[in-house]
């Protein structure tokens, strides 16, 4: 394994086991103050809440079954003759952020909707903090890990050789 595999390895088990268990935690609790009932859509606060959850949820399965796994296999030289079966780093990079940013978006929109103090708003607040204190400063940390890898790694530049260069540079634009 690479050097900087370890360094992948402790992100993503801080992300996995820290991270999005936290937020999770924060998406029951609103559901368990009756803050949002995701079966009844009734005003702009659950539409968001519901769109936030269904976007994390995403982004989550798409981490853990698909991103998490190719960085870590990029980083096995065992399997480095398999590059061809290694998806675009790029493309995965790329989807997730894309997420993130709607996941930033929706906040912002969630935050224009909700009472600051209100007793009523505590966990949806305390959801929005946990995005913002938490899930948002691990991802940047995530993104400029890869982003270091994939300008010094021999390891990641070893797998994405194969890759189109357009591709290449819409990631860095």
């Amino acid at each position: 394994m690479c050097l900087h595999a370890q360094s992948a390895n402790d992100l993503i088990q801080f992300l996995m086991k820290v991270v999005y268990p936290s937020v999770q935690y924060h998406f029951l609790e609103v559901v368990w103050k009756g803050n949002f009932l995701p079966e009844e859509k009734s005003n702009g606060v659950d539409h968001i809440l519901s769109d936030l959850k269904s976007e994390f949820n995403s982004l989550y399965t798409y981490e853990t079954k698909l991103v998490f796994p190719a960085v870590l296999r990029t980083f096995d030289k065992n399997i480095q003759y398999r590059v061809t079966n290694t998806p675009d780093i790029y493309e995965l990079v790329d989807l997730t952020r894309r997420k993130e940013n709607r996941m930033r978006t929706l906040i912002d929109e969630l935050k224009k909707h909700v009472l600051p103090e209100s007793e009523k708003n505590q966990s949806i607040e305390k959801l929005i903090d946990s995005f913002e204190t938490e899930f948002f400063p691990a991802k940047e940390d995530w993104n400029d890990m890869i982003n270091n890898r994939l300008s010094t790694c021999s390891c990641f530049k070893k797998a994405i050789k194969s890759q189109p260069s357009e591709s290449n540079n819409e990631f860095n634009s």
